[in-house]
């Protein structure tokens, strides 16, 4: 009674997760007339319910996947909002000390090699900071694979072809990632950089709007204009700026350095540097060592 029960509820679940799916693959390959009476979701309810009668592992195989993916996708989560936190973390505190120092209200003695020198040490600790972040986005991506992987042996158990619902779902967890990330990113930065917040909120808005489309080219041209907007609103506005020796417009706003080396050493001392920045944030200022 038990099995049938977890078989019942696992059926439910794939089928309303997987009914938008189905029809879907199966426009791409029947003509608009067969389509009205083709599929029928009571029909793959039960052709789903016979096959889990007959193959007793397979909800435990599912259920694998999506436990993995699960953890996957806590574990990018997690590394994300760590990473960012951190370096959203050093930027206010930069820019808190800039707006004294245009109000005089800092302290005479710190010159400009002890401004400069604290403004390096603080820098140092974002240099973790991509690898954290990339890290977390890759397993958020595999998390959402995962997730979304079983559902294609569903369309197949149902008479759907799987193959494209394989290409959809890839495609699919690597676009819903990009949204994803950009609204964690947009949220984590929206006290301290509320322009560059609204970029990234606009590009993940924008792409929830168009992702349920399915249109490969109107996607296809959002990932163009995502990717070579984020370019210029991040690196090309300020490169260009610095090199002609004038302040970026008001409305450019950077969040923090993002540079890569492809070294085993320097990510372990990445994450090293990624996990001090959070712990001096959140340790009570009585552990702090007193200054000499």
């Amino acid at each position: 009674m038990q099995n049938q029960r977890m078989n019942w509820a696992l059926t439910v679940f794939m089928l309303v997760t997987a009914s938008s799916m189905a029809v879907d693959a199966e426009t791409q390959f029947k003509p608009d007339s067969v389509l009205s009476s083709s599929f029928n979701p009571r029909l793959a309810a039960d052709t789903v319910a016979d096959f889990l009668h007959t193959h007793p592992t397979f909800d435990l195989d599912v259920l694998l996947w999506l436990l993995v993916g699960a953890v996957l996708w806590v574990a990018g989560l997690a590394a994300l909002l760590v990473s960012e936190i951190g370096a959203a973390l050093v930027c206010r505190d930069q820019d808190f000390r800039e707006r004294l120092l245009t109000t005089e209200a800092v302290n005479p003695r710190l010159d400009a090699e002890q401004y400069q020198e604290l403004i390096s040490r603080e820098n140092k600790k974002l240099d973790g900071r991509p690898y954290v972040s990339v890290l977390g986005m890759l397993l958020l991506l595999l998390g959402t694979a995962a997730l979304v992987v079983p559902l294609c042996d569903v369309l197949s158990i149902i008479g759907l072809p799987e193959m494209p619902c394989l290409v959809l779902a890839t495609g699919g967890a690597l676009l819903s990632t990009i949204c994803f990330v950009t609204f964690v990113m947009g949220t984590v930065w929206s006290c301290t950089r509320p322009w560059a917040a609204a970029v990234l909120y606009l590009v993940s808005l924008s792409g929830l709007v168009l992702l349920p489309s399915g249109n490969p080219l109107l996607l296809l041209a959002w990932l163009l204009l995502a990717f070579g907007g984020g370019y210029v609103y991040f690196f090309a506005i300020p490169e260009q700026s610095a090199r002609d020796g004038l302040a970026p417009p008001f409305y450019v706003q950077g969040i923090g350095v993002f540079t890569v080396e492809l070294s085993a050493g320097r990510f372990t001392r990445a994450v090293g540097d990624v996990g001090e920045t959070v712990a001096d944030a959140v340790r009570p200022a009585s552990w702090h060592a007193p200054a000499p």
